[in-house]
């Protein structure tokens, strides 16, 4: 079997897939090992939709239960697990390509049937001609990612024995981070991502933090397009079918793009932030990372929306990562506990309104996001007049006011304040003290941060 080489990267990248496969077998994702798999001939291509297509024809006639098989499902429910299908495609060049739980459409004809799906993802594990000694990941994102470069490229032009032209430029972006060697480079107009590290067995782990770790530092939430993994004596490939996306975020980077970064600052932050996601190996996706990823999403929506999104992204920040920084007060226990005691010994409340009170008793014991903001601001580890601004565009948000009608050049400064403070909050999730772009200002300008949370312990103590 052929490994997927740069023309066939290249090729699809571009958006060229058109694999014919003569053997194709379908089977139940749920099911025992004498169970019916369905093997036709067929062929998998790009699709508008951003998935890939498969098509599968069959000899047989399928009777009518199996043609309309979805009409079982009922509606609001999710779609049962025995309805989905893992495939097997084997292609005329000898690769086999897999995919998991996919649904097929099913129609039949004269001479046969025919079945369709829609692929978001396709992936081939082959035997490598060489073993790997570390373990190497490749990300190939469909588009030209802005980053810094650092490292110098040379490069020649030869015509039979002779050097027409020699080049030499600052083309790469080449640094360490949790122990783990990068290289990013421009890929024939598209972006090549490439991590070395010792072999391990938490690889799908690794996949998701780096790209995670790559998403935060570059503020874009694109997807991979195309991984190649290669480690020890094998290589796996897969492929995703995506859209290209376009609307661009409103979401600026937290650090801002220069050609050339000779101090590595924006590495040294993808450092930080890959260490601090690689301690949770519970989450697929890592719960800073979701909050980044809605902040990214919701630059493409409408300024009302983005404010929300930055609203309750900052609250979870405030309460999964700091949350179990800050006790309440001793006077606060006092307090909730002479309550209760009047409530108990009340005869004028029913048991029920009781019960409710005891619930809101219960809730106040646990500090609010606000109050572990005001804290982080009171201990100087965050700037006042962004919690100043924060909350009347976290108040107005939530409770559903219309806040871009007015001034839109205010609406605008108030939001990059509310992005500032965010991330001033992953800064201090992630143990990061460096540059960042002051998006409160205009013009931007570079700023250091410098405040760690380790201050916390000292206060609590």
């Amino acid at each position: 079997m052929a490994q997927m080489n740069f023309i066939a990267i290249s090729n699809f990248l571009r958006g060229s897939v058109e694999l014919d496969c003569p053997k194709v077998e379908l089977k139940r994702s749920r099911q025992e090992e004498h169970a019916k798999t369905i093997e036709g001939s067929g062929s998998i291509s790009l699709d508008s939709d951003g998935t890939f297509k498969l098509k599968v024809y069959i000899s047989q006639l399928l009777d009518f239960e199996e043609i309309f098989e979805h009409l079982k499902w009922d509606a609001g429910k999710l779609v049962p697990d025995d309805a989905y299908y893992d495939l097997i495609a084997h292609e005329i060049s000898g690769d086999i390509w897999t995919a998991e739980r996919i649904l097929i459409d099913r129609s039949v004809g004269v001479n046969g049937s025919l079945l369709l799906a829609k692929i978001p993802e396709l992936k081939k594990q082959e035997e490598s001609l060489v073993k790997y000694d570390k373990a190497m990941i490749h990300f190939y994102f469909n588009r030209l990612i802005r980053v810094p470069f650092n490292t110098a490229v040379s490069s020649q032009e030869l015509v039979g024995d002779h050097i027409r032209s020699r080049r030499m430029g600052i083309r790469l972006a080449k640094f360490e981070a949790a122990s783990i060697e990068f290289e990013i480079e421009e890929f024939q107009g598209n972006t090549h991502l490439v991590a070395i590290f010792n072999e391990c067995e938490t690889i799908e782990l690794m996949i998701s933090r780096i790209h995670e770790s790559f998403c935060f530092v570059t503020a874009n939430s694109y997807s991979w397009s195309c991984l190649v993994i290669k480690a020890g004596a094998f290589v796996e490939t897969r492929i995703r079918a995506l859209q290209h996306i376009q609307v661009e975020s409103r979401i600026l980077p937290p650090i801002s793009f220069k050609a050339i970064d000779p101090t590595n600052s924006w590495w040294y932050l993808f450092d930080c932030y890959l260490i601090n996601s690689l301690d949770n190996d519970t989450d697929y996706f890592h719960p800073l990372s979701s909050a980044v990823f809605s902040v990214i999403e919701s630059g493409r929506a409408s300024l009302d929306t983005e404010a929300l999104t930055l609203s309750t992204s900052i609250e979870a920040i405030l309460k999964e990562q700091m949350g179990d920084l800050f006790k309440p007060p001793a006077s606060l226990s006092e307090n909730i506990r002479i309550a209760q005691d009047i409530i108990k010994a009340s005869l004028d409340l029913d048991n029920a309104f009781q019960r409710r009170l005891e619930g809101t008793f219960g809730s106040m014991k646990k500090l609010r996001a606000s109050d572990i903001l005001h804290n982080l601001k009171d201990l100087g580890l965050i700037d006042d007049a962004l919690v100043d601004i924060y909350g009347p565009i976290r108040n107005g948000s939530a409770h559903g006011d219309k806040m871009s009608g007015g001034d839109l050049q205010d609406y605008i400064n108030k939001l990059h304040s509310v992005l500032v403070l965010f991330y001033h909050l992953v800064f201090l999730s992630i143990k990061y003290e460096g540059p960042y772009a002051d998006y409160s200002a205009y013009g931007f300008p570079e700023k250091t941060f410098s405040r760690s949370l380790a201050i916390v312990s000292e206060e609590q103590s």
